[in-house]
């Protein structure tokens, strides 16, 4: 599996999750800083319903064609197992912006 070292991702509001095949694929979001300001995310991350374990999935390629931080948005799944990630972003505004997220990680 691609994974970061994290053990889970950290807590979190107006992120996005669905369910797929054995895991719970979630993305984005954010949090309130010990200032009280809010820092978007733009990880993503797969529960593994079986193994009861988290996966920080890691994009493949070039980082400048990774998803930028959302909030608010959707996550679906097509048929090939791609994700597609679209909506609000902190730095595109609302609407802009659509990602295709291949990941060969999120198959049982």
């Amino acid at each position: 599996a691609q994974s970061t070292g994290k053990v889970k991702p950290m807590g979190r509001q107006y992120h996005t999750m669905m369910s797929y095949g054995d895991f719970l694929v979630m993305h984005g979001g954010g949090y309130k800083d010990a200032e009280g300001n809010t820092v978007f995310l733009s990880d993503m991350w797969a529960y593994k319903i079986s193994d009861w374990q988290w996966l920080e999935l890691a994009a493949i390629g070039d980082s400048a064609a990774q998803p930028k931080a959302r909030w608010c948005h959707a996550l679906m799944v097509g048929d090939d197992g791609t994700f597609y990630i679209h909506g609000r972003s902190s730095s595109e505004g609302f609407g802009k912006g659509y990602w295709a997220y291949k990941q060969q990680d999120c198959h049982s």
